[in-house]
């Protein structure tokens, strides 16, 4: 009897429910897809991408409702392309330019996201992204 006064006295000191719970999973979409105050400036992200062989670029990036994901390259004025696509769950964002030609993926904070890449050719990188313009 005095076994079962013990556990049942553990049972109520670390409860019988004593497993945390699963954080809430965020949803960053919105802060993905806001619109920069300027409405003149339709790529609010701006993404700094940096090969492993030394090449690197800054692209500029509009995160879409349905998962498109315009971008341009400040390198080439003018250029701009409508082949990549996003996802996000969680902190997890998955995004490709190209149709796939370079895929990047890594974490998004609500503010800013970092990450790694891998293109077609078998070369790596990492990445940065950033507001590229304020509201």
């Amino acid at each position: 009897m005095k076994l079962v006064s013990m556990i049942a006295a553990g049972v109520l000191a670390f409860g019988a429910g004593g497993c945390a719970s699963a954080p809430a999973v965020v949803d960053h979409r919105p802060a993905l897809m806001a619109p920069c105050a300027n409405a003149t400036d339709d790529t609010p992200w701006l993404t700094i991408a940096i090969w492993d062989d030394g090449d690197s670029y800054r692209q500029m990036t509009r995160f879409e409702a349905d998962g498109k994901m315009p971008y341009g390259y400040e390198e080439d004025e003018g250029a701009n392309f409508d082949n990549g696509r996003w996802s996000i769950n969680g902190d997890n964002l998955v995004f490709d330019m190209n149709d796939h030609y370079a895929d990047y993926s890594g974490t998004f904070d609500g503010v800013a996201a970092k990450g790694t890449m891998k293109n077609v050719a078998d070369n790596f990188g990492t990445w940065t992204m950033e507001r590229a313009c304020t509201g």
